[in-house]
């Protein structure tokens, strides 16, 4: 029995072309096709537009037109699966370490709605794993691009001591190379004392890691100039062949400045002069009175701040009137303090220092940068001996020279063609050729071919067209030119030494930052690790 017709059809009229059923509306003559559902639609719509148009002359509000039904969108979720897992914990694991973050905030709820708006399917991975397998990940992976940089190159170790938060004893490792210094370990020694053998097994021991594991060249190791490390310097010189060792330069011109300020009546105007700073820094009124003038606030002197003393007594000079002022409506006249800034002979002395302290400041400045070489160092002291020569300073200055330039020192001074040994005399010269011929007496024909500008040495290798070539590049290059293989790479070595363990000194920086409220219980080579991370992580992004 055949289906009964929709009642739709009374609208419309059947029409037949071709053995094709279509549909056409009879009101507006619509030709479409012979499908009910179609048809329904085509009357709503057409009825809905004549219902409008009837009411508008009326002046009452139309009826609004049925809105059509939105199709149904459904949001795809993006699975995430293994390896997109890790990559995003990995991720999320150098934030933390190049923020310095707490490892739980990991699992605030606040982070994982936010990753859940990002990439809903994604874990957070917990504070733990964080902390112990992605850290340890992560480290690898940036010890490894280290590798890649300082593969092949001469290396400077730097060995010393420092405090953590909890007062352990530690021994930071760190090495320069290509101009930047990495910290590749810190030793928890709780229970040992630095004593000079205990130190020389460490520094041993730390030369064969950091050349298996970044595949360098350890040729020179700096360190600071107290008795213990002074005696291990010269232990490790015995039990590793070819090892350049030295004191700290930047140390040492700290101690000189340290020297100066301790003879009268520098020590007695000095003590006046932190008076003042330390008023206008702990008085409230006095400090809104520097900010109000926009004066900022005056550094105090302190023994482990390199070049503080400098910058105490360039401020007070600086804005002595200010200051005097200031104290005059905050003082009474009875007060020592007015007494100070009355005094012009305080202001007079203040200057004096200045001078005699600048010079110093301009050689530790430079003798505290990471690019700074060994054979740099010999004509920084030079200079500064030739601006420190008033008679009553002469002894210190003397003293601290003669700790600042041993034979190492003046042999990679000779060596560095930027100099090769310009300012020396005679005496120090033959100190020079000494040193290298304990080293390889079959060394001394070359250095003598060196200093004559005989080839291969021709002339034109010293000429102003290289003085920008790093001495490392120099040597290196020179092999290529005929220089003899064994004496060029000894010397590369020699000349490739950095003059300074500031570079360890700012590891140390960081790692007191990595220590905090939220981490005052970390192990001390985790805190290395994260320290080191601290530095490259930010580094690279730079």
């Amino acid at each position: 029995m055949p289906r009964e017709r929709d009642a739709m059809w009374t609208n419309f009229t059947e029409i037949k072309r071709d053995g094709v059923t279509r549909a056409e509306c009879r009101r507006c003559k619509a030709n479409m096709v012979a499908l009910v559902a179609r048809m329904k639609t085509h009357i709503c719509a057409s009825s809905a537009q004549s219902t409008s148009k009837d009411a508008e002359p009326s002046g009452s509000s139309t009826s609004p037109v049925p809105p059509k039904k939105l199709k149904q969108t459904t949001m795809e979720v993006v699975r995430t699966g293994p390896g997109k897992q890790h990559e995003i914990e990995l991720q999320l694991t150098r934030y933390v370490l190049a923020t310095n973050t707490s490892f739980r905030s990991v699992e605030n709820p606040q982070l994982k709605k936010l990753l859940e708006l990002l990439r809903p399917s994604t874990n957070v991975p917990t504070r733990q794993k964080v902390s112990g397998q992605l850290l340890d990940e992560v480290y690898t992976e940036e010890m490894a691009k280290v590798g890649k940089i300082v593969k092949d190159m001469p290396a400077t170790l730097s060995i010393d001591g420092w405090s953590s938060l909890q007062n352990e004893p530690v021994i930071g490792v760190s090495f320069s190379a290509g101009g930047e210094s990495y910290l590749i370990n810190t030793i928890d020694t709780t229970g040992k004392a630095h004593t000079a053998e205990y130190l020389s097994e460490i520094t041993a021991q730390m030369i064969k890691e950091c050349e298996r594991e970044f595949q360098v060249r350890v040729t020179c190791v700096v360190t600071d100039n107290t008795s213990n490390v002074t005696a291990m310097r010269r232990l490790i010189s015995d039990q590793v062949p070819g090892i350049h060792t030295y004191g700290c330069q930047s140390h040492l011109a700290n101690l000189l400045a340290k020297d100066i300020l301790q003879e009268n009546p520098i020590k007695t105007v000095m003590a006046k002069i932190t008076t003042v700073v330390k008023f206008f820094r702990n008085t409230h009124q006095a400090s809104a009175e520097l900010r109000e003038k926009k004066l900022g606030r005056p550094p105090l002197p302190g023994d482990t701040r390199w070049n503080s003393a400098k910058d105490t007594v360039e401020y007070f000079v600086a804005n002595w009137a200010a200051l005097a002022c200031i104290v005059n409506t905050l003082v009474k006249n009875t007060d020592p303090l007015y007494r100070i800034m009355e005094d012009i002979q305080i202001k007079r002395g203040a200057e004096d220092i200045l001078a005699i302290l600048r010079p110093v400041a301009i050689a530790l400045d430079t003798l505290q940068s990471e690019r700074c070489y060994i054979g740099q160092c010999f004509n920084v002291w030079k200079i500064l001996i030739d601006k420190t020569a008033e008679a009553r300073y002469v002894s210190q200055v003397s003293k601290r020279v003669e700790q600042a330039l041993p034979p190492v020192i003046i042999c990679a001074n000779l060596l560095d063609h930027r100099y090769a040994g310009k300012d020396q005399c005679p005496a120090e010269v033959a100190k020079a050729i000494a040193y290298a011929g304990e080293a390889n007496k079959d060394f001394l024909p070359h250095i003598t071919r060196y200093m004559a500008r005989h080839p291969p040495f021709n002339v034109t290798l010293f000429s102003d067209a290289y003085q920008n070539v790093p001495p490392v590049a120099w040597w290196k290059s020179g092999i290529q030119l005929g220089f003899d293989p064994e004496f060029a790479r000894w010397a590369e070595g020699l000349v490739g030494g950095v003059s300074t363990t500031a570079g360890l000194e700012r590891q140390f920086s960081t790692l007191g930052f990595t220590y905090g409220k939220l981490r005052s219980h970390l192990q001390v080579d985790k805190a290395g690790k994260i320290a080191f991370l601290f530095r490259q992580l930010n580094k690279f992004c730079k």
